[in-house]
């Protein structure tokens, strides 16, 4: 009995000696991997910070983004008023601007508005005229369609439509706090608000149209070749015809993608047409590529020269230029690459991004 007992100690004592040498093997092993993630995640960090030091030197008018300053003063080298914060810290989005005249006209650049998914549904869109056709329910989309990535097959017909997420302004989860903070900066500085200039026709930059425009009536404004039936359509010949005579109504390109957004453009430019607010006068430039209809708005003054360019490039010359309808263009947006180039090397850039860089910073393709 008790050489059972000693046999089962001596087995006991092996096999926890024996499990210990295991448990430090891959204790060996873990401790590398942890060293490794400590060593990438020190790297990602140093990183970070060289990037957010080298965006901020860009240019020589400063790190002013929205939050910091409300004013890009003649301290920034721009000299008119560019109102991002109202009295009471609250910040406009970043792709927000209100440009003000010394008459206190003023310009609004992309009302951004917050939007959300309606969920039970989605937008079945032709792919060759841009038309919604359909607005379905999941199961129903899953019960007559093939679904696959964003496209959707009839199963009877074989017709492939392109699937898009269906948006709401109105939610009650929905943040208005954007609207709110580009009406109190406007009452109080008492401000003529002429126009509603929108960079390109991309949802998320003209999702207050309706309350900036039912509260100022101020004109909207928009490239041609980022409007849109209220379907979702593109224009054709006659259409075309038909806008320019004022005959028919068309609209920011992804307004058929909200419930409720309804509001029509006004007033369509092209390249080298004037906007004037007061002492302000600003030349439309035509910046393509990201969209088809993307424009700026140029400016030349006492300080730097200043051009508002949406989402036409960025400080690293980049954007996005790939959608599912194929919108974007690539040689479009080199041939636009090609012309910021022309423009004064010290132009101030005020894009969606909210941080002023210069043109003489801006790095990407193409390189000639």
């Amino acid at each position: 009995m008790e050489q059972q007992k000693c046999c089962s100690i001596l087995l006991f004592i092996a096999n926890s000696y024996r499990m210990l040498t295991v448990l430090n093997k891959y204790y060996n092993k873990l401790n590398k991997i942890f060293k490794v993630i400590l060593v990438i995640n020190l790297f990602f960090i140093v990183n970070n910070f060289a990037l957010s030091q080298m965006v901020r030197n860009q240019g020589a008018i400063g790190d002013v983004r929205p939050n910091q300053s409300d004013i890009y003063s003649e301290n920034h080298n721009i000299d008119f008023k560019i109102l991002k914060k109202a009295s009471s810290g609250k910040s406009i989005h970043n792709s927000t601007y209100i440009i003000v005249a010394d008459n206190n006209e003023a310009i609004i650049v992309d009302p951004y508005g917050d939007y959300n998914i309606v969920f039970n549904a989605k937008q079945l869109v032709d792919p060759n005229t841009g038309k919604c056709v359909r607005i379905i329910s999941i199961d129903d989309l899953n019960k007559e369609y093939v679904v696959s990535g964003d496209w959707a097959t009839d199963k009877k017909s074989g017709e492939r439509f392109i699937i898009y997420v269906y948006y709401t302004t109105s939610s009650p989860y929905n943040s208005v706090e954007n609207f709110e903070t580009i009406k109190e900066i406007i009452d109080e500085n008492k401000l003529d608000i002429r126009y509603i200039f929108i960079t390109h026709g991309h949802l998320d930059h003209f999702g207050d149209l309706n309350e900036v425009k039912e509260m100022t009536n101020a004109e909207v404004v928009m490239h041609i070749a980022d409007v849109r039936l209220i379907d979702g359509s593109r224009l054709t010949d006659d259409d075309i015809d038909a806008v320019i005579s004022k005959q028919l109504s068309v609209y920011p390109k992804d307004t058929y993608r909200f419930q409720e957004l309804k509001t029509e453009v006004n007033k369509l430019v092209t390249h080298g047409d004037t906007l004037t607010i007061g002492n302000l006068s600003f030349t439309v430039q035509h910046l393509p590529g990201h969209s088809m209809g993307s424009i700026g708005l140029y400016i030349e003054t006492g300080g730097n020269p200043v051009l508002f360019s949406g989402d036409a490039f960025f400080n690293n010359g980049l954007t996005k230029l790939k959608y599912v309808d194929g919108s974007g263009d690539k040689d479009e947006y080199e041939n636009t690459m090609r012309y910021i180039k022309t423009l004064p090397s010290n132009t101030a850039v005020l894009s969606a991004t909210g941080t002023p860089f210069n043109i003489e910073k801006t790095v990407g393709y193409p390189k000639d």
